[in-house]
């Protein structure tokens, strides 16, 4: 399973991947919520009392129950949910999900992977949604200014596209050196296939090898 989480003002997609339902509410909401206050801070400064004050949701059980509405409470996060099978009330997350499996769906026919790692393909749509995508200024309270996308409202820092390469592309993974051989004319990396940019170490990427499996 995939969570998806969009910030209401900037529009910022965040995604966790789940085995199970049940461990929406004690694993990822609280990382989200705890990284989320400490991403503000670091952009607005400690002084300001910036915090997530409420999440809107689905009606899912997993949303309601006594697990989830505890950790909201012990934030002073307040909760609200759209009625039963009406997901048009949740419209923003419902469009956000849309956007992000529609590239899903168009990377994984560009480059010819297999669905099981389509986990890495929700990890590259959102890398460019991020950074191509924004709120319409009138949502911002002024219809003069210019386009500024989610990255850019979030973080203050300019958004950068060159360093997302195409999913499925030819890459090198450069082999560590204990790998070199001093007897045979070998290649210093291994032919691999690019995976998108790292989700946890900025600047590295991910690239599947398929001679080592990995």
């Amino acid at each position: 399973y995939a969570l998806v989480l969009v910030d209401d003002f900037t529009r910022y997609k965040w995604v966790y991947f789940m085995r199970k339902k049940s461990e929406a509410p004690a694993d990822y909401t609280r990382t989200f919520l705890s990284s989320f206050n400490a991403l503000i801070a670091k952009r607005f400064g400690a002084d300001e009392a910036f915090s997530v004050a409420a999440i809107h949701t689905d009606n899912a059980g997993e949303f309601l129950s006594r697990e989830y509405t505890d950790l909201l409470d012990a934030e002073n996060v307040a909760q609200s949910a759209c009625p039963p099978h009406v997901h048009e009330l949740n419209g923003m997350a419902e469009r956000a999900i849309r956007s992000i499996f529609t590239m899903v769906r168009s990377n994984m026919v560009a480059s010819h992977v297999k669905p099981g790692m389509w986990p890495h393909l929700v990890r590259h749509s959102l890398d460019g949604l991020n950074r191509c995508t924004g709120p319409a200024a009138d949502n911002l309270g002024d219809t003069d200014a210019e386009f500024t996308s989610s990255f850019e409202l979030l973080t203050g820092g300019k958004s950068k596209v060159m360093g997302i390469l195409p999913f499925g592309c030819r890459a090198f993974a450069v082999k560590p050196r204990e790998n070199f051989s001093k007897t045979r004319l070998e290649a210093r990396a291994w032919v691999g296939v690019n995976l998108g940019r790292s989700a946890c170490t900025p600047g590295a990427y991910e690239i599947y090898v398929p001679t080592l499996k990995k």
